[in-house]
């Protein structure tokens, strides 16, 4: 029974000083600034794992340009491919495994505009989606 006291007072100690350790160095860590989006302009994060965006449906209004953010967590490169209204390439972007990637569209006027990762049946499988953008 002593050995079990002695093993559970011990593990105590040390995920007590884990924590202590973790607390200091992430008040040690530096400050980073927060990215101010500017005036006319919206930020999106969007995931891109395997076969599918998230959202996959972007909200936007009119007359801004819109940021997105993609943050590619599958373990293979994906893409985005974003068109106009009326089918024009706006942006065909590569999106590294694990990396993210930043994409900076114009801004847009009301319509729908689709995207999809342009690798083999990539869309198929359900890796698609679609902006649409309001009334400011």
């Amino acid at each position: 029974m002593k050995i079990v006291d002695s093993l559970v007072r011990n593990g105590f100690a040390l995920v007590l000083a884990a924590v202590c350790l973790a607390t200091l160095a992430a008040g040690c860590a530096p400050k980073r600034a927060a990215y101010q989006v500017p005036p006319g302009e919206a930020e999106v994060a969007v995931e891109a794992s395997n076969f599918e965006f998230k959202p996959n449906l972007i909200q936007a209004r009119a007359g801004e340009a819109l940021v997105l953010k993609v943050k590619n967590v599958a373990g293979m490169g994906h893409n985005l491919t974003v068109f106009d209204p009326q089918g024009k390439s706006l942006a065909n972007v590569d999106l590294p495994a694990g990396q993210t990637t930043e994409i900076r569209l114009p801004p847009l006027t009301a319509g729908v505009y689709p995207f999809h990762c342009d690798k083999p049946l990539h869309p198929s499988f359900g890796m698609k989606g679609e902006i649409r953008v309001g009334a400011p």
